[in-house]
């Protein structure tokens, strides 16, 4: 018999950016991210499990998205393709003006289950 599982959930190490002043390199800003939460972390839980009925014969199942979690693999703002593409633009600021946004997600999938059974010749 075989096991596994996967838990999905990440945390930025070190993480680090430069905001650009637009004057010069001694106004510029270093922002640090370290230790948060990482973005488009979908936190999913699968199992998997194995049973060797024979030596030619196996049986397997797996769940995936135990929990059934709905996890933000993607997302974009407001305003279009080009407003999508600048994250850097979303900010708290940004939110707060603007409270009647929409914003899409691409999520992930749903729970699934599913049970294989492998033979070798």
């Amino acid at each position: 018999m075989r096991g596994q599982a996967t838990v999905q959930s990440s945390k930025a190490v070190e993480y680090k950016t430069w905001i650009a002043s637009g004057v010069n390199a001694s106004k510029d800003i270093l922002l640090d991210f370290s230790g948060n939460e990482t973005d488009n972390n979908a936190q999913l839980i699968d199992l998997s499990v194995g049973y060797d009925i024979s030596k030619n014969i196996r049986l397997q199942g797996n769940v995936n998205n135990l929990l059934n979690t709905y996890g933000v693999l993607g997302w974009s703002g407001t305003g279009g393709f080009a407003a999508a593409l600048n994250r850097q633009g979303f900010t708290k600021y940004f939110v707060s003006a603007n409270p009647n946004a929409v914003y899409s997600t691409q999520g992930s999938m749903p729970r699934a289950y599913f049970l294989t059974m492998n033979y070798k010749f």
